[in-house]
């Protein structure tokens, strides 16, 4: 895979503290600014915290973009989003965020490497990352699992309460 290639990437988007839209857009366009095409934005959705408790839910949203980025300079530029953008990186395990930036997908890739794993692991099991995405890419298919994003959902075993918000 070379720089001069056109990848697609399936990004999921998560905050839950502050102004958590706002939180979502500046994310968005910061990704816009480094040189990456949005092709596809799902609408936002509620959903309560998953693997930690907390009184804040988060805001949850998927994208499509376009980038140039090899995989491990795309994550490094989310781990920069995230930082710039007030993210505690230091921390260990789940914890309330400003935001947080996962590759979901790039292309039909699978990468298994000590800082990035492609497909997200825990994409089949996150009704928060299905619902949006489901949105956008219901046909995308799970390069690992064989199966649609539509078929995910449907056989999800996550019942959290993960609600689109209503269209500004």
């Amino acid at each position: 895979m070379t720089a001069n290639i056109v990848h697609t990437a399936w990004i999921g988007l998560g905050s839950n503290l502050g102004d958590r839209k706002d939180n979502l857009e500046r994310a968005r366009r910061s990704l816009e600014k480094s040189g990456n095409l949005i092709k596809a934005t799902s609408s936002v959705y509620r959903s309560p915290p998953w693997g930690f408790e907390s009184s804040n839910h988060f805001f949850n949203q998927c994208i499509v973009i376009e980038t140039r980025l090899m995989p491990a300079k795309l994550l490094a530029l989310l781990k920069q989003t995230e930082k710039v953008y007030g993210r505690d990186l230091d921390g260990n395990g789940y914890t309330d965020r400003v935001i947080d930036l996962d590759i979901l997908f790039i292309d039909d890739l699978i990468i298994s490497e000590d800082q990035l794993e492609v497909p997200h692991p825990r994409i089949a099991q996150r009704l928060f990352v299905l619902k949006p995405l489901h949105e956008i890419s219901p046909a995308k298919i799970h390069p690992v699992l064989k199966r649609t994003v539509s078929e995910l959902l449907a056989t999800c075993s996550d019942r959290s309460n993960v609600e689109r918000l209503p269209a500004e």
